[in-house]
């Protein structure tokens, strides 16, 4: 063959890229959109969350309320009057699930206040007017209470505290 017609090497280009060893992985682009994402239903979320943790625990403190109410009543059938404090019920200072601090607030022969405090530095101490929770009975009536905005116990007339 004659030299003009041989033909020339191909020039050399870009090497083909590598395949990378585990074809199926994110690039950082779709991580990031990923965290994104995460981030912002997190913080739609959480808000809710926090509320609805803390609703739950307000159960802990009506509970606690009611079986302090139905002692109340019990000790009444034996006494002239009602306790002036939680150990004559034979009642421990606390919730059942211990969110709450409970105690006899005012006590006479025609009734009596119940009051339901959250504990100091628990989640239940940033729930507003429902960190504290109570239960007035004046002449067999019964009302529900709850801080008002003056610190001051309210009836809870749209009962943001108390379920309906």
């Amino acid at each position: 063959m004659p030299s003009g017609s041989q033909r020339r090497p191909p020039c050399p280009g870009p090497a083909p890229a590598a395949r990378p060893a585990w074809p199926w992985g994110f690039s950082l682009g779709e991580l990031l959109m990923v965290l994104l994402i995460m981030a912002l239903v997190a913080t739609v979320a959480y808000p809710s969350y926090v509320q609805h943790v803390q609703r739950a625990r307000r159960l802990d403190a009506i509970a606690a309320l009611a079986n302090l109410e139905m002692a109340q009543e019990r000790y009444r059938t034996r006494n002239a009057g009602y306790a002036d404090h939680v150990q004559a019920l034979g009642l421990g200072p606390y919730s059942g699930a211990g969110h709450y601090e409970v105690s006899v607030h005012a006590a006479s022969a025609q009734g009596y206040v119940l009051l339901a405090q959250a504990r100091p530095g628990s989640t239940q101490e940033r729930d507003g007017p429902c960190a504290r929770l109570a239960i007035a009975v004046e002449a067999g009536l019964a009302r529900r209470l709850h801080a008002g905005a003056d610190g001051e116990l309210a009836e809870d007339l749209q009962g943001r505290c108390w379920p309906p």
